[in-house]
């Protein structure tokens, strides 16, 4: 079933006021009868709005009219994943304000601005940018409104069509008033790489080599798992990665590549374990942990490949008899 759309017109482009539908992961139409939606009403997606707009107009984006009644208001904890127009350039304020199962938004470079407490009441988890006109993106506005863990997946068009992705961990932070009596001021700390993750942007572009560099803070603060998983992304789409972090990244995922190889057979990554085959990672206990992982999941798929790869790495030692 496809959705209605609430909108109205504005000299810029259209204003996407109210969504109907029935279906938690929503992609938003590009444009009507020509026309591109350019921004994102206030309190869009969220429940909390107080008042209805009266003047819209209504588009069905597809031929079931028949059953539109049945749609319900997608806001607050219907949502899960967004995928905004294309050339959608402003979010209104609140627009997803309370949207708590909210944990995907897509959009691309197009989008230039947030609104006040956008993402309030909500735990987004991740991001996915299609950068189609250079290196700018709206990342650095929503990781600053962001505090909890977020992964973040560019897309950047090269002059000759191809692209190039990039995948980035940005760790949760909190910030932590301590009152400093003798002086009567309130002096604030952030706990957490996070917030130094958070600064890690030249103008509107990512700065991956100040981004690799807080590498050596994480390992320090965050849990292993997170930390590998910002190794692993690096090395996985390491774009804009210079020697000296992919050396990094490197020592550390052969140090804990039998964690790491377990995680990847609980999720059933086949692909991240030819990663780990391809940069020449693996360890003979990394190999079997991720078996005995795979049998006991059952999954004989992963089974079949880390069987032939240790084979292939770990061939059994002939026996010497001596006479």
């Amino acid at each position: 079933m496809g959705l209605t759309i609430h909108y109205q017109k504005e000299k810029k482009g259209l204003k996407l006021i109210r969504c109907y539908g029935n279906d938690a992961f929503v992609t938003l139409p590009d444009q009507v009868d020509g026309q591109p939606f350019k921004v994102l009403g206030d309190y869009a997606f969220s429940e909390w709005k107080k008042q209805e707009e009266e003047d819209v107009q209504i588009y069905e984006t597809d031929d079931d009219t028949l059953f539109a009644h049945k749609k319900e208001l997608l806001c607050g904890n219907r949502i899960e994943s967004v995928q905004l127009p294309n050339q959608m350039e402003e979010l209104g304020k609140y627009a997803f304000y309370g949207c708590s199962r909210l944990k995907k938004l897509t959009f691309s470079d197009a989008l230039k601005g947030t609104g006040t407490g956008v993402f309030n009441g909500c735990k987004l988890g991740q991001v996915e940018i299609f950068c189609e006109h250079g290196k700018n993106s709206c990342l650095k506005e929503i990781v600053g409104e962001v505090r909890y863990e977020l992964f973040a997946t560019l897309h950047y068009r090269r002059e000759d069509g191809s692209v190039e992705t990039a995948k980035l961990v940005f760790p949760e932070f909190y910030e932590e008033a301590v009152e400093n009596t003798p002086a009567r001021i309130i002096e604030k700390y952030f706990n957490g790489s996070g917030y130094k993750y958070r600064q890690c942007f030249m103008r509107r572009e990512v700065d991956y080599q100040a981004y690799d560099q807080l590498f050596s803070a994480a390992v320090v603060e965050e849990r292993p798992e997170l930390v590998s998983e910002i190794a692993v992304s690096r090395l996985r789409y390491p774009y804009g990665l210079g020697s000296r972090p992919n050396g990094e990244y490197t020592a550390y995922i052969k140090k804990h590549a039998q964690e790491i190889a377990v995680g990847f057979v609980k999720k059933h990554d086949l692909e991240a374990l030819r990663f780990l085959t391809e940069k020449n990672l693996w360890s003979e206990p990394a190999m079997e942990a991720a078996m005995e992982q795979s049998a006991d999941k059952q999954d004989g798929e992963c089974m079949s490949y880390l069987m032939n790869e240790k084979l292939r790495l770990f061939p059994p030692k002939k026996k010497i008899f001596e006479l």
